[in-house]
């Protein structure tokens, strides 16, 4: 058996999203003559330690005109580290597409890109994964601050068709962060409605938009849109780096059907939050 060294390394920008995956390295790339299949060793760190929260599974899916049935390979949790081994034939037009998934099997998120995989060659692959079920989310779901500094995050919308006004709070964890101020992130103007208020006691932002004109929304044809930025004071840990919690709390949805507006029920919408790291955190 002939075997060639096939460097494939994957990077996983996950837009939109919570978590980055990036890649350490792989190893034991190999082609095997006997049934045309290049052997890819993956491993990834996981950069935001809270993305696991939501996500419960993984997996790697390949398709191309010449494979069938589609290869699926499982991307395991061990540690901070995504690992798993896919056996894919050399030759164009190779799919590469990564579902993660929620405990009960539902896809959160997908992305995939397509290219060329030839034994001998270094490849870098990069995957934009999205969301795939309707989602209010803090963003970016994981950000590093220094201490004693300011900071924002946004309240953003996907797949949230026919939104018309948000109300929630956001509710933070730990002693290190504090709001100081939120506004919306749709120009203010004669159609956009805005209450804001923090509850220092119950550790909440309450925060509320929507339109008023009966018309307009707060998303696009996709369900997505921008709807709040918060700006946070960040303090000096006692033990840095020290991690602070955000999570988003749905008090209510409005949605415009056809020439009204309604309630939305709260649970047919998700929701995901952020994970804060105050401090230099250890290399």
């Amino acid at each position: 058996m002939m075997q060639r060294n096939n460097m494939f390394r994957i990077l996983a920008l996950l837009l939109g999203l919570a978590f980055v995956l990036t890649t350490l390295g792989c190893s034991d790339k190999t082609f095997n003559e006997a049934d045309n299949t290049t052997s890819v060793s993956m491993s990834f760190k996981v950069t935001s330690p809270g993305m696991i929260d939501a996500v419960s599974q993984f997996r790697v899916i390949v398709t191309a005109e010449d494979i069938d049935p589609p290869i699926q390979s499982p991307l395991v949790m061990t540690g901070r580290y995504l690992e798993g081994i896919v056996l894919v034939p050399p030759g164009d037009g190779r799919t590469f597409t990564v579902e993660a998934s929620d405990v009960e099997g539902m896809v959160l998120y997908r992305g995939d890109t397509t290219l060329s995989i030839t034994p001998g060659v270094v490849t870098e692959l990069t995957i934009n994964l999205y969301p795939q079920v309707s989602l209010i989310r803090v963003s970016p779901r994981y950000l590093e601050v220094p201490a004693d500094a300011v900071f924002s995050v946004d309240i953003r919308a996907f797949n949230v068709h026919n939104l018309y006004g948000l109300a929630c709070h956001l509710h933070w964890q730990g002693a290190v962060i504090y709001p100081d101020s939120a506004h919306p992130l749709t120009p203010l103007g004669t159609d956009i409605l805005w209450v804001d208020r923090i509850d220092p006691n119950l550790h909440y932002y309450a925060i509320g938009v929507t339109q008023s004109d009966r018309v307009s929304l707060l998303v696009d044809s996709n369900g997505d849109g921008d709807l709040a930025r918060v700006f946070f004071s960040s303090f000096s840990p006692d033990f840095p780096p020290e991690a602070a919690g955000l999570s988003v709390e749905i008090t209510e949805l409005t949605a415009v059907y056809a020439d009204s507006v309604g309630s939305m029920p709260n649970d047919t919408v998700s929701v995901d939050g952020s994970t804060i790291v105050v401090g230099t955190p250890e290399l």
